[in-house]
């Protein structure tokens, strides 16, 4: 009786360590217009078929597929697994698909003079980079020519997206006057006054 029972434990044992489960991993960050790849990675046996179903549609029979979204919101995502001896699993896995942030630049395509500062501030995102490398949300480039600064801004999911400001440089100029007074008179000119004593 004794030995009866060890066995039965034994080959309980023996077919629990060999169940077949279906299972699938997937990349990320999970980003409207990012491909994303999802992957078998099933166990416990030999798969020889799969199939893929999106919010119960079918998208691929394939051991993995990839697919690039193209609205945000939550996506069931079902593999169902047939292995070599006919038994079968299946997982199902919902998933968030994440808006890009919406990354922006002000001032927008600003006029200044040539030599002059220009402070360009990033928003939208969690963590910026510049064309010019620089890392923080607002820079103070000095510009010289006529150009394009583009920010690339990524939001806590991971998601991505950039935005440009062209800078136009307008040249500068001095402008001389004349003007004629005689001693005693005052002259006004941007505000200020001008007056010739006669020494």
């Amino acid at each position: 009786m004794r030995t009866f029972t060890i066995l039965i434990l034994s080959l309980f044992a023996f077919v629990a360590s060999f169940a077949q489960t279906a299972d699938f991993s997937f990349s990320t960050p999970t980003c409207v217009d990012g491909l994303i790849t999802f992957t078998d990675i099933s166990s416990g046996g030999t798969p020889m078929s799969w199939a893929w179903y999106e919010d119960g549609s079918p998208v691929s029979n394939s051991q993995n597929f990839s697919k690039t979204y193209t609205s945000s919101g939550i996506y069931e995502i079902h593999l169902h697994v047939t292995f070599t001896d006919f038994s079968s699993d299946d997982k199902y896995v919902n998933i968030e698909i994440f808006a890009l942030p919406n990354v922006a630049i002000t001032p927008v395509d600003p006029m200044i003079c040539e030599g002059s500062d220009v402070t360009l501030t990033g928003s939208g995102a969690d963590s910026y980079v510049w064309s010019t490398t620089e890392t923080t949300a607002i820079i103070n480039p000095t510009i010289w020519v006529s150009t394009t600064y583009s920010v690339t801004g990524t939001d806590v999911n991971g998601c991505v997206n950039t935005a440009s400001t062209d800078i136009t440089v307008n040249p500068t100029y001095m402008i001389q006057e004349t003007h004629t007074i005689c001693d005693g008179e005052t002259y006004t000119w941007q505000g200020a006054d001008y007056t010739v004593a006669d020494t």
